[in-house]
């Protein structure tokens, strides 16, 4: 019999992770010492920090209970021990056809943990009676835990009532589509689940005019790079999308809801759209450069971006050419403006570009830098696309810019 398995006294099966192999054996020989000897190798630390977690599964005429138990050595004042705590439970009356439960979730994990350690711990599906997959490689279970998703499943599978690992997925499926599924490619579908990318899965699922279609051609629509923003936007929406188009037609639809996003959210903000700079009027787009210009500005492409951009909006606001702006008469400072860069509405980049301002003429040097150039999430962008924003920048600043916004010192 494996050493992590073993039937105690009162006929429980214990399943111990590796993990635990050190502590276990410490426990073995703290429990041989006497009294005051546990007492001062407790104190010296030995065994002060043993601590053991394990499954314990107890079957009885109608009856399976299965624990998750820690155990930690104890010492107070008069007396020394090994202190048992139930951390969850799951115990299953087929009687009744009832579930007692504490932390049922904690307890499967646990389960799956010991299923992919040792090809031994298999007994304990045996035990638990739902070894219905039928594999020599066991390690599929890490898969088939991972559909036990909610209650009702949970339930279902412990009395019985599902009992097969198709069903077990089905009852999976039905849990996250809001939908019919009778006609779906289900087993393609767990393909792509057992990948590992079930949220952006189901919510692209379940924003889609056509879910067999999505379901078959799933490789392709999340090559689009913009899909986990597109879906999300879709899923808030409760708008439905064909991806099955091409990557033009998904930027307008990707364009379209950012809209409509942006104007609910500039619509329901109270974040000042006011102009922070200078200006008779704002500055236009031109060359795939917008310059952020408002707080709300900051915060929108912050919001599209998930970066931190909206962070540097109190920065900005202490730049030379704002409004009501406070000079300091002391030396030259770097000053930086902050763009995004977009194609056909859809942000490819956000760019913080400094400026050298001169406080005697109160005047711009004619020279930039790119302090930093990054695309969604703060990902680097492609060499190609860094340098072709950076052209586009120069005739921008040339075109726009020196004119605009920036008086240039001669």
């Amino acid at each position: 019999m494996n050493k992590l398995e073993k039937v105690n006294k009162n006929g429980e099966y214990i399943f111990n992770r590796k993990a635990y192999e050190k502590d276990k054996k410490k426990f073995e020989e703290w429990s041989e010492h006497e009294s005051m000897a546990k007492r001062i190798l407790y104190f010296s630390e030995k065994y002060s920090e043993c601590t053991v977690e394990y499954i314990r599964i107890k079957k009885e005429e109608g009856m399976t209970l299965i624990s998750l138990i820690r155990e930690k050595i104890n010492v107070f004042h008069n007396s020394e021990f090994i202190k048992k705590q139930c951390l969850a439970y799951i115990k299953i009356d087929y009687k009744e056809k009832k579930i007692y439960n504490k932390k049922w979730g904690d307890v499967l994990y646990e389960i799956k943990l010991i299923l992919l350690e040792r090809k031994k711990n298999e007994k304990i599906l045996d035990l638990l009676g739902i070894d219905f997959l039928k594999q020599k490689n066991k390690n599929n279970y890490s898969n088939i835990f991972s559909y036990i998703s909610n209650d009702t499943i949970f339930k279902n599978l412990m009395l019985g009532k599902i009992t097969n690992e198709k069903d077990l997925f089905k009852a999976y499926f039905k849990s996250r589509f809001n939908a019919k599924i009778d006609k779906l490619p289900l087993s393609k579908a767990r393909e792509i689940v057992d990948k590992k990318n079930n949220n952006l899965f189901f919510k692209i699922l379940n924003t889609s005019k056509n879910a067999h279609i999505t379901i078959n051609n799933y490789k392709a629509i999340i090559k689009y790079p913009h899909i986990h923003d597109l879906s999300r936007e879709a899923y808030y929406l409760k708008e439905k999308i064909n991806y099955n188009r091409s990557r033009k037609s998904l930027n307008e639809i990707h364009s379209q809801m950012s809209v409509k996003i942006a104007e609910i959210l500039k619509g329901n903000s109270k974040i000042s759209k006011e102009n922070i700079y200078e200006l008779k009027e704002a500055i236009p787009p031109k060359y795939n450069f917008h310059l952020l210009q408002t707080e709300l500005d900051f915060f929108l492409e912050g919001t599209r971006q998930k970066h931190c951009v909206y962070n540097y909006y109190g920065l900005a606001t202490q730049y030379p050419l704002l409004k009501k702006e406070e000079q300091i008469k002391d030396e030259n400072k770097n000053v930086s403006f902050f763009f995004s860069y977009r194609e056909e509405n859809i942000i490819l980049a956000t760019l913080e570009v400094v400026f050298k301002w001169n406080y005697e003429t109160k005047k711009f040097e004619d020279d930039y830098w790119f302090h930093q150039i990054y695309g969604k999430r703060n990902e680097p962008l492609q060499i190609t696309l860094e340098e072709k924003i950076q052209k586009d920048f120069e005739k921008y600043y040339r075109e726009v810019l020196i004119k605009q916004l920036i008086p240039i010192k001669q």
